[in-house]
Formats: C-alpha cells, structure tokens, sequence
C-alpha cells in the first residue's frame, strides 16, 4: 500500500501534503498492526445504529485505534473532505447516504482510490458481498462482528 500511496503524482500543493500525510500514516500503521494492536491507526466507522457504534467504537479503542465516527455516507465524505484515515468501516443500510452510494463517491474519487474500505453489516448473503465488492469496498465483514474478525480485517487490507 505505501508503494501505491508513493507512486500517485500530486497535482497541487494540498495533494502532495495530503499524499504525504497519508503515507506517513501508512507506515505508522503498518509498524503497529505488528504487534497485535492498532496504535496509530485512524478509523472512520460509519454506522447510524447507537449500539453498534458503541459496540464498535469500544473494540477499536480497546485495540488502541483512533476512532472517528459518522452517522452516515454524507457526514463520512464530509470527515474524509476534513481528515485522513487509515481505513474505513462501512455499514450498508443508514439515512441520507446508505454504505454502497457511500463507497462509489469515495472510490469516485482519485486520492482515495487506496482508501480501504470494509463493509461490516447485517447484509450477510452472498449477493451483498458481490455488491460491497462491485462499488469498490475490499472486505465485507458479517456483524456481529467479534474483535478478533475485526482486527484481523483491519490488519488485512492494511497489509495489502
């Protein structure tokens, strides 16, 4: 991944800052999914359910990632537009900006065509992992999810 971030030429001034800032974080997170926790790893989890954010938000911090959370695909492009993260957790069915719309705009843009993005949702069957697959999502991750799927996810498209 760090030689893919390294190899996209910026255009402008903020997209080399931001390419820069992306693979300074990339080979952060790559040191630290070494040993077994997330230290500086960024998470935009994008989930509308309480619980599950909740849930979600308590497993990640207790692997030692930074969590930011959005309520759906419309405040995530929003936080990606403001901030960089590591990887994306993406639920499918939310208001506004439902998971797959979500995930098209993001891959529709250039600087996040590396951004990996990891459907974890209550869509299970095989035509919702096509689906996650087809609009661009690298992993799709059946909830509930235990700490063990989800670290191992994380540190799977990180590692890619």
């Amino acid at each position: 991944m760090t030689q893919q971030v390294l190899a996209i030429k910026a255009k402008s001034k903020s997209q080399k800052n931001h390419l820069l800032s992306q693979n300074k974080k990339i080979k952060h997170a790559d040191n630290t999914i070494k040993n077994n926790n997330l230290i500086g790893v960024s998470v935009l989890l994008v989930e509308d359910n309480l619980v599950n954010q909740l849930v979600a938000k308590e497993l990640l911090l207790s692997m030692q990632a930074e969590v930011t959370i959005a309520n759906n695909g419309q405040q995530a492009l929003s936080l990606l537009a403001e901030q960089s993260f590591n990887v994306v957790l993406m639920d499918i069915q939310m208001p506004i900006m439902d998971g797959l719309t979500a995930a098209k705009a993001i891959r529709a843009q250039q600087k996040y065509e590396t951004l990996p993005i990891i459907a974890m949702t209550a869509h299970a069957r095989e035509e919702d992992k096509r689906q996650s697959i087809a609009v661009g999502m690298n992993l799709h991750v059946p909830k509930p999810v235990t700490a063990m799927v989800l670290f191992d996810s994380i540190k799977q498209v990180l590692s890619t």
